[in-house]
């Protein structure tokens, strides 16, 4: 269960055969009424992912989360998979909510798997200003607090070379390079990164 986008073309087609792959993305109510762009976006996702078979086959599917009426029923799931979407739970003020949803729809001794940008733990920056970096003791506690249990993290993703202060945050570094398609971002990479996985206890 990601969120359609990059790792979905990676993910999806090793479930062509079997299992049951879902995108899954924030409802589209949930955007607040100055950005009605993102809501068309949303729907506009959703039609696009189910018409293309020919990648991710017809054992893929979409639905949204968050939302007052969920499209994802109780303790269906074996694992919800979320890849650098934390931030922006956060600037929508949606983090406990979302994650109350991940809970129910996850079945008992299922996986959480997060990750996320990683700021440093004794910066000051405020979790919510719009830089993309969340720390690791931030996410941990909020999923926690839904319920799940850590059972395990790992430096995968990590990237020590990440000074975390650059003027539009992670949007600065690769893929995306806000601020120009200069060496030094380059030379960077991508985000420093925690790798998170949870369980939802059986009892």
């Amino acid at each position: 269960l990601p969120g359609g986008g990059w790792y979905t073309h990676i993910v999806a087609p090793y479930l062509k055969s079997g299992g049951k792959y879902i995108a899954a993305n924030l409802h589209p109510d949930l955007y607040k009424s100055d950005e009605p762009s993102r809501r068309q976006r949303r729907f506009a996702w959703a039609g696009k992912f189910t018409a293309d078979e020919e990648i991710f086959g017809k054992n893929a599917s979409t639905a949204f989360f968050g939302g007052g009426n969920p499209t994802i029923d109780d303790e269906s799931v074996d694992m919800v998979f979320a890849i650098r979407s934390f931030h922006g739970w956060v600037q929508r003020d949606l983090v406990d909510p979302v994650l109350a949803d991940f809970f129910r729809m996850v079945k008992p001794g299922g996986t959480l798997a997060i990750v996320q940008h990683r700021e440093f733990e004794a910066s000051e920056n405020e979790q919510n200003g719009r830089r993309g970096y969340l720390k690791e003791s931030f996410v941990i506690d909020a999923a926690k607090r839904a319920g799940f249990e850590l059972v395990a993290r790992s430096e995968v993703n990590a990237n020590p070379r990440d000074t975390k202060d650059h003027a539009s945050g992670v949007w600065t570094l690769p893929p995306v390079l806000t601020n120009g398609d200069r060496v030094e971002y380059k030379l960077i990479g991508e985000s420093d990164r925690m790798t998170l996985k949870f369980r939802k206890p059986t009892a």
